[in-house]
C-alpha cells in the first residue's frame, strides 16, 4: 500500500506526493543527502506529532524536503524524527532536498488553485 502525503489548506488538498515512489527513487542514490541543523528545522517545520511513535523512530533515516517555489520548501517526510532529534538535542539531521523537477514526477493529485492560493502561505 503506497504512502502518501497531502499538503492542505483549510482542510482542502492542495497536492498529494506518492512517497513510497518518492523514497524508491531515493535509494537509487540520485539525490545527495545533506545535513541540516535541527533549530532551522524545527523554526520551519515544527508540527504536532504522536510523541509516543516519534521517540521510537530511526533519526538516521534522511528527512525529505521538497523545493515547491522558489525560496519555499515543504517537509515532505520526517515530522516524528525531526521531533525525536529536538527532544534528544541532536544539532543536525540527514536531509534530501528535492528539486521540483524530481519531485513534480511523484505528484498524484493536484489543484492548481487552491496550491496557488495556499503556498502564498508556506513560510
Amino acid at each position: 500500500m503506497p504512502q502518501y502525503l497531502d499538503m492542505t489548506s483549510n482542510g482542502q488538498r492542495l497536492i498529494r506526493w506518492n512517497i513510497t515512489e518518492i523514497l524508491e527513487e531515493l535509494d537509487k542514490g540520485h539525490i545527495p543527502i545533506k545535513y541540516y541543523d535541527v533549530e532551522y528545522l524545527t523554526s520551519k517545520y515544527y508540527d504536532s506529532v504522536d510523541t509516543d511513535y516519534a521517540m521510537n523512530t530511526d533519526i538516521t533515516i534522511p528527512l525529505i524536503i521538497a523545493s515547491v517555489e522558489e525560496n519555499k520548501e515543504k517537509l515532505l517526510d520526517g515530522n516524528h524524527r525531526l521531533y525525536k532529534a529536538k527532544m534528544l538535542k541532536i544539532e543536525k539531521l540527514p536531509c534530501y532536498v528535492l528539486p521540483l523537477e524530481f519531485h513534480k514526477r511523484f505528484i498524484e493529485d493536484y489543484n492548481e488553485e487552491l496550491y496557488n492560493e495556499g503556498i502564498s502561505k508556506t513560510p
